[in-house]
């Protein structure tokens, strides 16, 4: 995996200087220690940088890289899978190719496909394509956003990186929060597009964003559809087609020229991966398991058990409550969003001791979304039922599930669907997302600014969330279904695949592969009927049947557990002197988003409320996000160019002297 960066002038009238833009590769030195390079036109309009993870032909594979004749430049962040096959039918067409890198396959296609090659990747990518010959620039994502890639337009000119910060490291461009989008980020409601901060936008998932002279056209490559029809299907022939798919998107997952290893907790997600990459490889894997102070949430046993089961090298990395609350701030660095948690902290730690093993990873990310593994998928099941029937037994049943499974599962405690009507109007339907919103609004609102809350009413950021979804998008699917759907357009990229993902790994020069989000796979699995997925007791049926035969009972069997790190640290992270400074009333009250004596009475009520408790674990989430919040405006907002030297290592700028020193651009060989 890799970081891109550059800058493209439409009109082809203007000069990019790259002594001025080569700090914005700079800053994503982490995402590619193995080597920095650019490209610019000679009209000096569109400029191309990288920095590289070398995991494919480490030798040839640098970039940016371009055609046999240099009309079309690319810089790629991720894999292509299958790419060796499509090498050979290009090479049959006539193409000729300097590497044996993957991503080398990407402009030929355009050669021969335009933009209807984008559909045809198969893979985890992010990248800036340059048509010379009609100066365009596309930038280009993957279908479920698990590489990331930001832009905005500074006058004339658009500005593109890997990563918000290499953004704002474009010279003289100012930051500001965007305060709409933050209200709705509080609830946990996210857009495909938006970001934390005003006039900077994210690349929506599975689109591509075409800059010419004639403008800006953002279009989808790929639509996401899922059905959500009831058909009769036999679960072990369910079974038996996704075992297969599954097997395939991990062996595709292993190629390369650097070690792979996979992380291991106590689920059938991590589990199937590192039984399928031990099946498919002669090597030994390497597998890796956090384990957290609290006993409730340590699941170093069983995964220790599984390891023992498929004959992986195994290495469990403690992580103490102190280093969740020493590498917060760090890892906020990297995830460029306020948070709730320190779910991402902890794969940041993890990730960082797999670094001195592996160069990429296998990971479980995706299963819950595309499988309706998560467990408020079959509280929304009950939910209906309720609705529908009136009958006790199933509220019974609700309180049964909230007290078994809690919070550990991501359950709402509730029993009922908040203001149905209204969420109805908007949706069509009763996403979970609604009732999450508003669930979490009805919290926050105790802490909150009240003119902040009045300037952005709920009712609003609802309608903004429906505005963002294609017009037809839940037309007609079941309510679960249609959770289902807002999750993998907007919750998966946003949080799950960022702050538990992409950028917690690349933080550490560590690059992510996701089987379960492997285009042939979600294909199938988007196709199948609800009741194939998931029913009141449990969901990922088609995983858990594939695995029957493969994994013990325990584990294929075993009940949904999200990734949780202990609440407990909060009480360790308030200690920490950077998070004063971040909850204290002057930085609360500039803020102007949450009430500075609510604040203050948070942080002595978790004093007297234990960390397990509701009350408790709301107050430390509220403080949690609030510290998150201030931080993240300091330093993108108040101090970023303080903030990106003092996470830049010498040997950063010493390598950005000698780019800019060399004075010339990247120069083809004739072939």
């Amino acid at each position: 995996m890799c970081g891109l960066a550059g800058a493209f002038i439409p009109s082809n009238v203007g000069w990019l200087e790259p002594r001025e833009l080569l700090p914005m590769i700079g800053a994503l030195a982490h995402r590619g220690p193995d080597g920095m390079d650019y490209w610019i036109n000679g009209a000096h309009t569109a400029m191309l940088m990288h920095a590289r993870l070398a995991l494919v032909d480490p030798a040839g594979g640098h970039q940016p890289l371009a055609n046999e004749d240099g009309s079309v430049w690319l810089a790629c962040n991720g894999e292509i899978y299958g790419y060796k096959d499509t090498m050979r039918e290009l090479k049959a067409q006539k193409h000729r190719f300097r590497s044996q890198c993957d991503v080398e396959v990407i402009p030929h296609l355009y050669e021969t496909f335009g933009a209807g090659c984008f559909a045809k990747l198969r893979g985890e990518f992010a990248f800036a394509l340059y048509d010379q010959n009609k100066h365009e620039l596309y930038l280009v994502r993957d279908r479920f956003g698990i590489k990331p890639l930001y832009y905005t337009e500074v006058g004339s000119t658009v500005v593109f990186g890997s990563e918000i910060k290499s953004v704002l490291a474009y010279p003289s461009l100012p930051a500001q929060v965007n305060l709409e989008y933050l209200r709705g980020l509080l609830a946990g409601i996210t857009l495909p597009e938006e970001t934390i901060l005003e006039d900077i936008f994210e690349v929506p998932p599975g689109h591509y964003v075409r800059f010419s002279e004639s403008g800006t056209e953002v279009r989808p490559y790929w639509t996401l559809a899922i059905n959500g029809r009831e058909r009769f299907t036999q679960p072990h022939e369910v079974g038996e087609e996704f075992a297969a798919l599954f097997d395939e998107a991990v062996k595709l997952r292993l190629h390369g020229d650097a070690p792979v290893g996979a992380y291991l907790s106590s689920g059938v997600d991590s589990s199937s991966v590192v039984d399928a990459m031990a099946r498919q490889t002669n090597s030994r894997v390497k597998a890796f398991t956090i384990r957290f102070e609290d006993p409730q949430l340590d699941e170093s046993q069983i995964a220790s058990r599984v390891a023992s089961v498929t004959g992986v090298e195994h290495q469990i990395v403690d992580v103490s409550n102190q280093a969740l609350a020493d590498n917060f701030r760090a890892s906020l660095w990297h995830s460029e969003i306020p948070v709730f948690n320190t779910h991402g902290t902890a794969k940041h730690v993890l990730s960082r001791a797999c670094q001195p093993h592996v160069k990429a990873i296998l990971t479980g990310e995706g299963a819950d979304e595309t499988l309706a593994g998560y467990a408020m998928y079959r509280h929304q099941l009950l939910l209906d039922e309720s609705r529908k029937t009136g009958e006790r037994g199933v509220r019974v049943q609700i309180k049964e599930m909230i007290a078994r499974e809690g919070i550990l599962a991501g359950l709402l405690p509730v029993t009922a669907y908040r203001k149905k009507a209204m969420v109805e109007a908007i949706f069509g339907c009763y996403p979970y997302a609604a009732l999450r919103a508003l669930t979490t609004d009805r919290f926050l609102s105790h802490v909150l600014d009240r003119e902040f809350v009045e300037a952005f009413p709920m009712e609003a950021q609802l309608q903004r969330l429906a505005d963002a979804l294609p017009a037809v998008a839940l037309e007609g699917l079941p309510p679960s279904t249609a959770s289902r759907f807002i999750s993998l357009k907007c919750d998966l990229p946003a949080y799950n695949l960022n702050y538990l993902g992409d950028r917690q790994e690349m933080a550490n020069s560590i690059e992510g592969r996701l089987p379960f989000l492997d285009n042939d796979l979600v294909d199938f699995v988007l196709q199948l009927p609800p009741s194939a997925l998931l029913n009141a007791k449990e969901g990922k049926i088609p995983l858990r049947t594939a695995m029957a035969n493969r994994l013990p009972n325990y584990v294929h069997q075993g009940a949904k557990r999200m990734f949780w790190a202990p609440v407990a640290a909060v009480d360790t992270l308030m200690e920490n002197s950077f998070c004063e400074i971040a909850l204290s009333p002057e930085a609360v009250r500039e803020a102007g988003v949450f009430n500075p004596s609510r604040v203050a009475l948070a942080k002595k009520l978790i004093k007297l409320f234990p960390a397990n408790s509701r009350l408790g674990s709301g107050l430390r989430t509220a403080l949690t996000l609030a510290a998150s919040l201030h931080m993240v405006n300091d330093m993108f907002v108040r101090n970023f160019p303080k903030s990106a030297q003092n996470f830049r290592n010498s040997e950063v700028n010493r390598t950005l002297e000698a780019l800019a020193d060399r004075g010339k651009p990247i120069s083809l060989e004739p072939l």
